[in-house]
């Protein structure tokens, strides 16, 4: 919790939180437990830890630009992408992402990642747009019109439907909050080293529960995304 007020240590600490939550890989206790641990670190200081991790997760995806490949997942930054998303679904709880201040970048990452990565990475994701719309209904500061209420109400019961779990890429789970949490993590070798870390394919889910996005689904949960942004701006 001090660490957490020391400006200067957080990047450092992150880091070094990034690396451990690498080397177990998505779903691994180890990142599992780091993104706990980076809640509480959050919880000293709100505003700075959100805006650091957020940053990490832009800068991250910005760099894929330099060497793109098909997909995201395929990418060499994909296990610290992956990683930074589930820091951001941690700390979406008890908005502790300050999202207010921060939903045009928490609404760009969102589009870059729906859809993308095994099926407990895309309910990751569908569940940090429920998170950050229900603490926008929520928060007290800043204070929102009625009619902007009034709108973020219907969003959270749209984003809950069958259409946006099969936009999202998760229509065949039951429960997306379930999914979000359920063990991924695969044991570990004989050397030692993340089954996750050594084949790539793997980290990416077997291919039976992959889902295709079209443009035209991206284009309905941007234009929802935006309705969003536009009422908050009110």
């Amino acid at each position: 919790g001090n660490i957490g007020q020391v400006s200067e240590l957080i990047d450092m600490v992150l880091d070094s939180f990034l690396k451990r939550s690498v080397t177990g890989g998505l779903g691994s206790p180890q990142a599992e437990i780091m993104a706990d641990t980076a809640v509480a670190l959050a919880s000293a200081n709100v505003a700075l830890v959100a805006r650091k991790v957020i940053g990490k997760l832009c800068k991250v995806i910005d760099k894929t630009c330099t060497s793109p490949t098909l997909t995201l997942e395929q990418h060499l930054m994909w296990d610290d992408i992956a990683i930074l998303a589930r820091y951001l679904l941690m700390l979406s709880f008890n908005n502790c992402l300050d999202v207010a201040r921060h939903l045009p970048y928490l609404f760009h990452t969102v589009t870059l990642l729906v859809c993308t990565g095994p099926v407990s990475m895309r309910a990751s994701t569908h569940g940090l747009v429920i998170n950050i719309i229900h603490s926008l209904c929520t928060c007290t500061k800043p204070s929102f019109s009625e009619e902007t209420q009034r709108v973020l109400r219907l969003s959270l019961d749209e984003f809950s439907l069958p259409k946006f779990y099969l936009l999202f890429g998760i229509s065949k789970v039951k429960s997306a909050a379930v999914t979000a949490f359920r063990a991924s993590y695969r044991h570990t070798t004989d050397r030692g080293l993340s089954r996750y870390s050594m084949d790539r394919n793997l980290s990416c889910g077997p291919m039976s529960d992959r889902e295709v996005m079209s443009l035209t689904s991206l284009e309905t949960i941007t234009d929802a995304l935006l309705e969003i942004l536009e009422a908050c701006m009110r």
